[in-house]
């Protein structure tokens, strides 16, 4: 099965790239901005960070996810927008019957915070309602210098349209289309947490010469304080799985305003968006992130849009898939998100990025080798300020 808009070379998206005036803060001496992940952010606890969580870990691998509060009551699938909330998991034969229509034309809310940037809204097929439906915008709070590749239909057999996952990566990123589904991800056994502030980094898959490489967790520090760690991971779609960099990211309250689904709207029309709750924006993140966990480890989607406990891979040979790699503390990692605060960002220009599909996957910078180690956090102002130096 061929994708028309993946035949034979690149893709280039439109992206979104955060500069920085505030990334000043990321490049003061001591300050490394750390590149790779995908999912959702809690703030660590020292206590727990500093002991042993192995068990821990095999417990929220494999303990049920149940979906989120429905953001459109007629079809409880139907997401809000992944540049805010993530690539929401869908069925493996997710799929739409016709190309979509020409887009709505969203009257953009008054931005909330100089630093933030706006991201269009897209249409997404509604399997319940049988037809395309507008998932709204949203004015996005950008990680420190990632760039946004917004998602795409494309043609995988006649009548069927497949969705390709929009993402965030570091610049120079290009991502290919995976045909091989990624081995179970192992649960590791980490011990005592370096310093004040590090983060464990979960280990993850990396594809690479048509093989799954373990690459073994680490603890890292976010490059500001605030930053939460949001773990690698792999969508898979029409029997394809696209991988997600894993990167630092803001929690899901200060990552921007979201706008709600619209199922009413025409292509063509104007729409004035109206927000959702943080309390929703946060159900979501959390279900895609705790989703994307459970799904790393094997558990089953149910037929409420939930994850059931599935397999658990355990670390240290019980599972042997390919061979382990290990690294410095800079490099990606893989499945959910660790937060510790809030910081801001500001800057935006916009990006071409590029997108090349086939059998394989590339990872194009989302990892840094080495034995460097993190360094110290720098406090954050609050949104909308500059930082002091």
């Amino acid at each position: 099965m061929q994708f028309e808009s993946i035949r034979k070379g690149t893709r280039r998206a439109a992206g979104i790239v955060a500069v920085a005036p505030l990334l000043v803060a990321l490049s003061v001496p001591g300050c490394t901005n750390k590149e790779s992940a995908a999912g959702d952010a809690q703030a660590p606890d020292p206590a727990a960070s500093a002991s042993p969580a192995s068990a821990a870990s095999a417990a929220v691998a494999s303990e049920a996810v149940a979906p989120p509060a429905a953001a459109v009551a007629e079809d409880p699938e139907i997401p809000l927008n992944e540049a805010v909330v993530g690539a929401a998991p869908v069925p493996e034969d997710f799929s739409a019957t016709t190309a979509p229509p020409a887009d709505v034309v969203e009257d953009a809310p008054e931005r909330p915070a100089a630093e933030d940037i706006w991201v269009p809204g897209y249409w997404w097929w509604s399997t319940a309602l049988t037809r395309y439906v507008w998932v709204g915008g949203a004015w996005r709070h950008p990680p420190p210098d990632e760039v946004w590749t917004p998602g795409s239909w494309a043609l995988a057999s006649p009548g069927r349209y497949v969705w390709n996952p929009g993402y965030w990566g570091p610049r120079g990123f290009v991502r290919e289309i995976i045909v091989q589904a990624p081995p179970v991800f192992r649960v590791e056994t980490y011990g005592v947490a370096p310093g004040v502030g590090y983060v464990w980094t979960p280990g993850y898959y990396a594809y690479r010469d048509a093989t799954y490489v373990w690459v073994v967790g680490s603890w890292l520090r976010p490059p500001v304080v605030g930053l939460g760690w949001v773990e690698p991971r792999y969508v898979g779609v029409g029997g394809h799985y696209y991988f997600q960099p894993g990167r630092w990211d803001y929690g899901p309250a200060a990552r921007g305003t979201v706008y709600l689904p619209d199922i009413h709207v025409r292509p063509g029309e104007h729409i004035h968006p109206v927000a959702a709750s943080v309390a929703v924006v946060s159900a979501h993140v959390t279900y895609v992130s705790a989703s994307a966990k459970a799904i790393s480890h094997g558990a089953v989607r149910t037929a409420s849009g939930g994850f059931a406990a599935g397999k658990v891979g355990e670390h240290g040979g019980t599972e042997a898939h390919g061979s382990v790699e290990t690294h410095g503390g800079t490099e990606a990692h893989g499945g959910t998100e660790t937060h510790a605060g809030t910081e801001t960002h500001a800057g935006t220009e916009t990006h071409a990025g590029t997108e090349t599909h086939g059998g394989t996957e590339t990872h194009g910078g989302t990892e840094t080798h080495g034995g460097e180690k993190a360094p110290p956090p720098h406090a954050a102002p609050p949104p909308g300020k500059k930082p002091k130096h």
